[in-house]
């Protein structure tokens, strides 16, 4: 899978689970779309059932993606 069909996959996810109009950018911060945990979690579940990927609990750590190009990185690696 290549990383610029992530980043579509993640605005999807980002439509579905936040904000139908978003439009997610690779430089940009996740805390831009993400206000809480409850909305962490909802992309996090979304993006594990679509890759059929899991997150280790030392994973599911909001720091570990300060923008969309980690998430994007982050599940490019765990997919290969």
């Amino acid at each position: 899978m290549k990383k610029n069909e992530i980043l579509k996959d993640l605005n999807e996810i980002f439509k579905e689970n936040i904000n139908d109009s978003i439009d997610i950018q690779l430089d940009e911060s996740l805390s831009q779309y993400i206000a809480d945990s409850v909305s962490f979690i909802k992309i996090i579940v979304a993006v594990e059932v679509l890759y059929d990927i899991e997150f280790t609990d030392s994973e599911l750590d909001v720091d570990n993606f300060t923008t969309v190009q980690s998430m994007v990185d982050f599940i490019y690696d765990k997919t290969k």
